[in-house]
């Protein structure tokens, strides 16, 4: 064999696993985790409609956002136990409010960011938290 066609053989499967590479990465991004989110969104549904509505937020805290949307996680110091580095599911509803200094509004359209501070306030049951209302605090991470 010469030079060249090693040459090629080496390009071909480099472009190969490039190809590859490339599918595999946005095949994972199209695709929501969905079989995650439905015990919640069934939990969500079985509450009537009114009775979300009708509870006072009972639990506040601050911490960082982060995840990737599916679902919203908040990283939180729990002063009370003394734990670090505790997470919190956010589960959002169509009375959850958001404040990011644009003033009060719906958090259904809000597109948040990996790393900002927020002050979250809602029912925790377990490891999630029902928003009821978030206003954003200080960025503590740098943008990614």
């Amino acid at each position: 064999m010469t030079r060249k066609n090693i040459f090629l053989i080496i390009g071909i499967v480099v472009l190969v696993n490039l190809c590859l590479f490339i599918y595999f990465r946005f095949q994972n991004r199209s695709e929501p985790s969905v079989p995650d989110a439905q015990p919640r969104v069934d939990q969500l549904l079985d509450q009537p409609a009114d009775q979300s509505s009708t509870k006072p937020a009972d639990f506040s805290i601050e911490g960082v956002l982060v995840g990737d949307g599916q679902p919203w996680l908040v990283l939180y110091d729990d002063a009370k136990t003394g734990t670090v580095a505790n997470t919190l599911e956010l589960v959002f509803t169509d009375q959850s409010r958001c404040d990011f200094g644009e003033g009060d509004r719906s958090c259904t359209p809000m597109l948040f960011e990996v790393g900002t501070g927020i002050k979250a306030s809602g029912q925790k049951e377990d490891s999630l938290l029902t928003i009821s209302k978030i206003i954003r605090a200080v960025n503590l991470m740098p943008p990614q």
